[in-house]
């Protein structure tokens, strides 16, 4: 750990800076002694200004190997004043200090929940000791396992010892509400160096009106859980269109220890070039039909995680006259590409006056090459548009062309 050596001495002057102005170190366990705190809880009623914490009785150690459990606050008589509200909101904390000896330098550090994300943590050492303490000394001013603080006295929301940014150490707020998921971090830095620290997620608390605490982790804060790759499944487009590349619901279930990274390939097909091929989603113009195959790869920057994504490029090309007269049998044509349609789909023709409301006037199958259009008198347009569509199903999706065409007397 000789790296961190300079971050970790500027750590350990912090200590003390901030000064303890409580005096109960009642709950469980607070950190006051260097041992990993439990998580509390802190509930805020802004109808009655009071403010409502418990101790839900297990240790941020226990917490990070198995981040789970079902609270009932309901129990506690203390909650019951805020039973049934629903404009409530709630915050979930713990702290553990960093050891002389760096012992605990991958579990130190802090549990906190957070509204906007894991962005709004520092992970520098001076940084989470810095929130650290400030969780320490609001700890300091519980005064049991459970209890109520009133507006204005040490230890309520919005007094000096708490508030949504931890008194702006924090770059956003750590409290949610009643009935929405509250994201929960946890916040570390194993070295010292400000490019290793953590805001791991770790999962998303949920209280209900009835005081239900809840809690669902995905294994252990201690490890870091690879990223899950969607390159958005399989798409057709038309040849002769800009394609976008969809791989946006890739996710990180934990945040960390880097913002996702993407990289998209092409592994087959007749060779494109890709528009921001580092981005979730690049662009192609697909000149030609044919099935064109990619592959993307997104990184947490410790793991990673591919999926493919296959796009079949199909050609279908309506062909009319320019001009068609009233009352006359016109041929209208189609060319596609035989090897990428079932033969057997069905395939429609509708004639819209205004551009926008197309009016069905043939269907068939795509493999009967065209059909007859004879407009009536009320067709008569200055300008109209013929589109031909294959009829979606759950195999095959809608693929267009249109031409536009002038109806005359």
């Amino acid at each position: 750990m000789k790296k961190a050596a300079a971050t970790r001495s500027r750590s350990i002057l912090l200590i003390g800076l901030l000064g303890f102005e409580g005096s109960s170190d009642a709950l469980t366990s607070d950190g006051a002694n260097g041992s990993p705190s439990s998580l509390v809880v802190t509930v805020f009623d802004p109808a009655t200004t009071k403010t409502y914490y418990k101790d839900i009785e297990i240790t941020q150690d226990k917490f990070l190997v198995q981040p789970t459990g079902v609270f009932n606050l309901g129990l506690d008589p203390n909650y019951s004043a805020f039973m049934g509200k629903t404009n409530l909101i709630f915050n979930v904390s713990a702290h553990h200090a960093l050891k002389l000896d760096q012992s605990n330098a991958n579990s130190w550090g802090v549990l906190l929940s957070a509204t906007t994300g894991g962005s709004i943590f520092t992970t520098d050492w001076v940084g989470i000791d810095s929130v650290r303490q400030t969780i320490q000394i609001y700890f300091s001013y519980l005064t049991g396992s459970s209890g109520i603080f009133n507006a204005g006295t040490p230890g309520a929301f919005n007094s000096k010892q708490w508030n949504g940014t931890l008194w702006n150490r924090l770059a956003g707020s750590t409290t949610g509400t009643v009935g929405s998921p509250l994201a929960f971090y946890f916040v570390t830095n194993p070295t010292g160096y400000s490019g290793d620290g953590l805001a791991r997620k770790a999962g998303d608390w949920n209280l209900t009106a009835d005081g239900t605490l809840t809690f669902a982790g995905k294994g252990s804060l201690l490890q870091n859980r690879p990223p899950v790759a969607n390159a958005g499944g399989n798409t057709t487009q038309l040849a002769g269109k800009e394609v976008t590349l969809h791989g946006n619901q890739s996710t990180d279930p934990d945040e960390s220890p880097a913002p996702l990274s993407y990289e998209w390939t092409q592994i087959a097909g007749a060779s494109v070039t890709l528009i921001n091929r580092n981005t979730p989603s690049p662009s192609f113009m697909a000149n030609g039909p044919g099935l064109y195959t990619f592959n993307l790869t997104v990184s947490d920057g410790k793991d990673s995680a591919s999926d493919n994504a296959q796009v079949a490029i199909k050609s279908l090309i309506i062909k009319a006259p320019t001009n068609i007269k009233v009352g006359t049998k016109t041929a209208i044509t189609w060319q596609f590409s035989p090897s990428l349609f079932d033969p057997t789909q069905s395939i429609r023709l509708s004639f819209s006056a205004d551009g926008s409301t197309y009016r069905p006037i043939a269907a068939g199958m795509i493999n009967r090459g065209s059909f007859i259009f004879n407009p009536s008198l009320k067709m008569a347009t200055m300008k109209g548009s013929l589109k031909l569509c294959t009829l979606e199903t759950a195999q095959n999706p809608e693929v267009c062309d249109q031409v536009v065409i002038t109806i005359v007397k």
